[in-house]
């Protein structure tokens, strides 16, 4: 994961599907996220891929009680929600920064379980 203020690779446009689900297109590269292989395993990676309609893009908010203003983001084929992976080695910051790739995990929703989304 890289942060890049007004880079349009983390930039993401949510086309509802119904039901309290969305498409996260992403604005770059025109395509949805998605958890790789349709997998609903701990640790299976998000990926970008062509929108297709498969359940393993399709994600909705869940609001996290004690996180004002932050939500978690939960894969309806799963019900895993998306992860950062850090090292929980006990420096909290040992492993954490750029170029972490973002995963599906069960959900206890960690700081590396937030997301907040606002518009442009």
């Amino acid at each position: 994961m890289f942060f890049v203020p007004g880079n349009l690779k983390q930039t993401w446009n949510l086309i509802s599907v119904g039901d309290g689900y969305y498409y996260f297109k992403n604005m770059q590269y025109n395509k949805c996220l998605s958890i790789k292989n349709s997998s609903a395993a701990n640790n299976a990676k998000a990926i970008l891929q062509d929108c297709a309609g498969a359940s393993s893009q399709q994600f909705q908010y869940v609001t996290i009680a004690n996180a004002l203003g932050k939500i978690a983001i939960k894969a309806k084929h799963s019900g895993k929600v998306l992860d950062i992976p850090v090292n929980w080695s006990g420096d909290p910051f040992a492993g954490n920064g750029d170029a972490l790739q973002i995963q599906q995990y069960d959900a206890f929703y960690g700081t590396n379980q937030q997301w907040i989304i606002s518009k442009p």
